[in-house]
Order: C-alpha cells, then structure tokens, then sequence
C-alpha cells in the first residue's frame, strides 16, 4: 500500500493519503505535505515540537494539522520529518512531531506551500483503510 500519492488541481496540487489507522492516514498526510516541499531524505530529527488540536470534526482536523505543521515550517525555518500521532479521536490529535533547521547546502526546497485547503477535501474509511483527498494552494 502507497501512503501517499500526489494529483494536479488547478493552479494548486493535492494530496490523496491512505493508512490503515486513522493516526498512520495523518502521518501519512504530514509526510506527503512536506515531500512536496522537500527531500526528506536530508531530514533529520533534531528537533521535536508537540502539537495538540481539537476540532469540529475529522476533516477540519486534517487541515488544521497540515496547517499547523506548515506554521512551525515556515515561523520556525524546521523542515518536519518525523509525525508521531500519539492520540486521535473524532475532532481531538495530539501528536510529537520532529525535524531539523533548514540548512542551505544540505536542504533544498523544492516547492513552496502558502496554504491547506478545505477545498474538497475528504476522509473516508472504505475496505478497513482509511483515505483523505486534500489540496494544496501552492
């Protein structure tokens, strides 16, 4: 199973993740958003941060975690890549995620996000795997 794939919108890119718990879909979807912007691959976890959210519901969480991590991103200079979800229920995530400084030389970005869009996003759980639909105004 690929965690993630990317597909083109118009003018902006998305994001369709899959996990088979609704934590490992979250993590999955911080994964996508910052293989967008960089190669995770040069990451390294130096530096963890603690996220905890609480939402109307699954979908506004979805965004408001992308949103959050794309915060500390661009607030901090930290390329996130790491996403530990250590709870999750209906609107409420608490999550330890880690990464380090951008660094010219050993970082390169690749593409630039300004914002996570409710724009027809979707969770839903088919076959026992979850799925979300997200995009991305880049």
């Amino acid at each position: 199973m690929k965690p993630f794939t990317f597909f083109e919108h118009t003018a902006d890119v998305g994001i369709m993740a899959q996990g088979k718990t609704l934590g490992e879909l979250f993590s999955n979807s911080a994964t996508a958003l910052f293989d967008f912007i960089t190669d995770l691959k040069s990451v390294e976890n130096r530096v963890s941060r603690k996220v905890e959210l609480e939402c109307f519901d699954r979908e506004e969480l979805l965004v408001r975690w992308l949103s959050e991590l794309l915060y500390i991103h661009e607030a901090s200079h930290l390329l996130l890549a790491h996403f530990d979800i250590t709870f999750i229920r209906g609107g409420r995530l608490r999550a330890e995620v880690a990464g380090e400084p951008y660094q010219e030389g050993k970082h390169q970005i690749f593409n630039l996000v300004k914002a996570v869009t409710y724009h027809q996003i979707r969770i839903a759980r088919e076959h026992g795997v979850w799925t979300s639909r997200i995009i991305l105004d880049v």
